[in-house]
This record gives C-alpha cells, structure tokens and sequence, in this order.
C-alpha cells in the first residue's frame, strides 16, 4: 500500500500543474493570481496528507483493539487463579467408576481337585468294565 501511496504522490508532483516550481521566485512581483495558485497547491498537499494520515491511524487503531482484546483476554486467563481441588475430587470420582471393558459378575466356580492320571484311567476302566457287563447282562 505504501508503495502505491508513493507513486500516487510521485506521479501527482511529475504530472500536476504544479510540477513548475518558478512561481515560488520571490524576486519577481507577487500577483493575487500566483498567491491563488499558492494556496491551492499548499491546500492539495494538506488534503493528500490528511488522508494518509487517516488512512494510518486507522490501521493503527485498529492493531491496537486487536492488541488490547488479546490482551484482556490473557489477563483474565491469568489472573483467575485455578482452583484444582474440586477437579481432584471430580476427576477420582470419574476414576471409580471407569470401566476397561465388559465386568463380570463373580460367579462361585467349582472347585476342581486334580487327581493323579493314572488313578483317573484306572477308575474310566473300571466304569467302562461294568457298564459292559451290565450291557450284557
């Protein structure tokens, strides 16, 4: 933007019908006419100025409610002090009743007692023999 702020302004000097700077001689005599001229020239500049000037100063105001919102905004952030008890209190809370997957009732099992194999064969033969028999019988 300032770049073409400057051209704007080199092009007006170059091309503007007081780009012929003679009619500031103070040797010849002034005539109400180069006095006009004068002030409109002095009058244009004022106008140019004032609207750069505008034009900053509300770029800068507005970076500076930007600069002052954040600020506020941190200040409140830090300025609150953080009370972490309740949060202790809620988040053990939150912890007992977390589950890691499907909970299962305890049920009474069996208790199983592991017998020797061989007692184990001996007696599955001793079934198998009396059923036979009894089959037969």
């Amino acid at each position: 933007m300032a770049e073409r702020l400057e051209k704007a302004i080199k092009d007006w000097y170059q091309n503007s019908r007081v780009a012929d700077l003679e009619y500031l001689d103070l040797a010849t005599e002034v005539r109400l006419r180069d006095i006009s001229h004068n002030i409109d020239v002095v009058y244009d500049r004022l106008i140019l100025h004032s609207r750069i000037s505008r034009s900053e100063y509300r770029t800068l105001l507005k970076v500076i409610n930007e600069n002052q919102a954040e600020l506020l905004n941190s200040l409140e952030t830090t300025s609150k002090p953080v009370d972490t008890s309740n949060q202790v209190v809620d988040i053990a809370k939150q912890l007992e009743g977390l589950s890691l997957g499907k909970t299962k009732s305890k049920k009474e099992e069996p208790f199983f007692v592991y017998k020797d194999p061989l007692k184990i064969l001996k007696e599955e033969r001793e079934k198998a023999k009396s059923h036979d028999e009894q089959n037969q019988a």
